[in-house]
């Protein structure tokens, strides 16, 4: 499956696959990968540095969709997506991420997962899944260029500490690329289509959006008053699942409602493709 899906060739699958079952020791570069996402992303500075890093990119599309006067009506999956596209690799990949210097990566992204399926089942991919394939291949040059200029050396912990694992155990900084846009690939195709549900069922029910919104103004909201008067909020990011019970219960339901798989993204398109549904779901900030 993983050479079809990130165009690994034999040498590195047996790079990957070498001492697997430990024979010779507790040594692998699968088992060493793992290690490394469980040490950065356990509750810790390391998981709250990378936090920092995407509620800011966060915060800013959400400054925007606040300085409208008069609100604006979205296409919130399409806005949802290229938020935590950006988000997500700004945090992983630090200042010099390629998916924000270059927005047609979001795109690619998402061209590559909507046929990753085909990469699976079809004899061909090249000829099959030729949309999702001419992707990948975008995707895969952006990431060995980003790698080639020592973009991870200003990244998270977690980016240097992957690069420098498959260097040790012999990849090439284009298999290693590989290995990454599937890291990619598994954080949004679960973090974007639950977000999107949650807004949805949120905005459904105008008694849970109401009882959310006294829950945050309640909660352990932080205001101060900034030199410019306005008026901001600071929410301690690690209490939230134990102050906001309600908004960390919806999440949880929306995470038993809703299996997060790529065939679920393709639901929301073809949900919005749907005018009558389309109109009845559409959200005005």
């Amino acid at each position: 499956m993983l050479p079809r899906l990130f165009d690994l060739d034999r040498k590195t699958m047996e790079l990957a696959a070498t001492n697997v079952y430990y024979p010779g020791g507790s040594w692998n570069l699968i088992v060493e990968t793992s290690r490394i996402c469980h040490r950065c992303l356990s509750p810790g500075p390391l998981l709250e540095k990378m936090e920092r890093a995407a509620l800011t990119e966060i915060l800013g599309y959400l400054d925007q969709l606040a300085s409208e006067p008069n609100g604006v009506i979205l296409d919130l999956f399409a806005w949802l997506r290229t938020m935590m596209t950006v988000s997500s690799t700004e945090a992983l990949y630090g200042p010099r991420n390629a998916f924000n210097k270059r927005p047609e990566l979001e795109q690619a992204l998402w061209d590559w997962e909507h046929d990753l399926t085909r990469f699976l089942l079809a004899p061909i991919p090249a000829l099959f899944a030729r949309k999702g394939y001419r992707a990948r291949s975008r995707l895969i040059n952006a990431m060995t260029d980003y790698l080639e200029w020592k973009g991870h050396e200003n990244a998270s912990d977690l980016t240097k500490a992957r690069y420098q694992a498959g260097i040790t155990y012999g990849l090439s900084i284009p298999d290693i690329a590989r290995f990454e846009i599937g890291s990619i690939m598994g954080v949004l195709i679960n973090s974007t289509p639950t977000l999107f549900w949650m807004l949805a069922h949120i905005y459904s029910d105008l008694q849970l959006l109401a009882e959310l919104r006294v829950e945050l103004s309640l909660g352990s909201m932080k205001p101060t008053i900034a030199q410019d008067g306005s008026i901001k909020c600071t929410i301690d990011t690690p209490t939230l699942r134990q102050v906001f019970v309600l908004l960390s219960s919806t999440y949880q339901e929306t995470l038993r409602f809703h299996t997060t798989i790529p065939l679920l993204a393709w639901s929301c398109e073809i949900l919005f493709s749907r005018s009558d549904i389309a109109s009845r779901l559409a959200v005005s900030f």
